[in-house]
């Protein structure tokens, strides 16, 4: 797995598979699916929105990943449609290597997800 998508929403992780073709993409629907995922394989890539279910939203699930020493070295960009939480988006912002705002720009992720260093390992499916 080079990418690991956090969304509940099984057509976002959909389109950003597709529009991350190149890259093999896996989607978490919820907080605790990705790290029982992340316990088995590591991404290259974390993509994660701030409104996910479960016992950690995607700023509390960032924070956490931030502070796993088997996971610090991984990028994440965030994103959202919500701003209705702005003190948390900034704090997401903050804790993320970029971010994006919903709907994504397809060119705009491919081209963050290179500049993180996922050019060179890319899988082909």
């Amino acid at each position: 797995m080079d990418i690991l998508v956090i969304d509940d929403d099984q057509y976002n992780g959909q389109m950003i598979g597709h529009m991350l073709k190149d890259y093999m993409v896996e989607q978490a629907l919820s907080s605790e699916d990705a790290l029982s995922m992340m316990g088995q394989v590591v991404p290259e890539l974390l993509i994660v929105d701030l409104m996910i279910p479960g016992s950690m939203d995607g700023l509390d699930l960032i924070k956490k990943i931030r502070s796993d020493k088997r996971w610090t070295h991984i990028p994440i960009i965030s994103m959202t449609a919500s701003y209705d939480a702005l003190p948390r988006v900034a704090e997401m912002k903050a804790l993320s290597d970029a971010f994006l705002s919903k709907p994504l720009s397809p060119r705009k992720l491919r081209e963050i997800a290179v500049k993180l260093g996922l050019g060179a390992v890319a899988s082909h499916k």
